[in-house]
C-alpha cells in the first residue's frame, strides 16, 4: 500500500463526514472523529509529502495526482465541520494551504 497524504487525507475526510452523519449515535460518532483525527495527523506528517502516484506508473495510469494540497484543504474543512475546532479553520486559511491548493482561485478570478 502506498502511504501518502492523498490516501490518508481522503480516508480522514470520509470518517469526519461520517461522524456528522452519525452524530445521533454519540459513541460511534466520537469513534469516527477520533479515527479521522489520527488520519489527519498522519496525512499532515511532513515526512510523507509526495503525491499518491509518485513513482508508480500503475497508479499514474488511472489517477495521476499532481499534489496533495487539495487533500489538505478538504481535510481541514471536514475536520472543522465535524469537530468545531477552530484550529482546523485556521489551517485552511493559511496562505500556503490556500495558495498551493488554489482554493480561492476561482473566486478571485471572478472578483478581479
Amino acid at each position: 500500500m502506498v502511504a501518502t497524504r492523498n490516501v490518508g487525507g481522503e480516508s480522514e475526510d470520509m470518517r469526519a463526514a461520517a461522524s456528522i452523519v452519525f452524530q445521533d449515535d454519540i459513541e460511534y460518532s466520537k469513534k469516527l472523529l477520533d479515527g479521522a483525527s489520527a488520519l489527519y495527523s498522519f496525512a499532515n506528517d511532513k515526512n510523507k509529502r509526495r503525491s499518491y502516484s509518485c513513482d508508480n506508473s500503475n497508479i499514474a495510469r488511472y489517477y495521476n495526482s499532481a499534489g496533495y494540497w487539495d487533500e489538505i484543504i478538504w481535510s481541514v474543512a471536514w475536520m472543522f465541520f465535524a469537530s468545531g475546532n477552530v484550529s482546523y479553520l485556521e489551517r485552511a486559511t493559511e496562505d500556503t494551504v490556500a495558495t498551493y491548493a488554489k482554493a480561492f482561485s476561482r473566486i478571485l478570478i471572478r472578483v478581479c
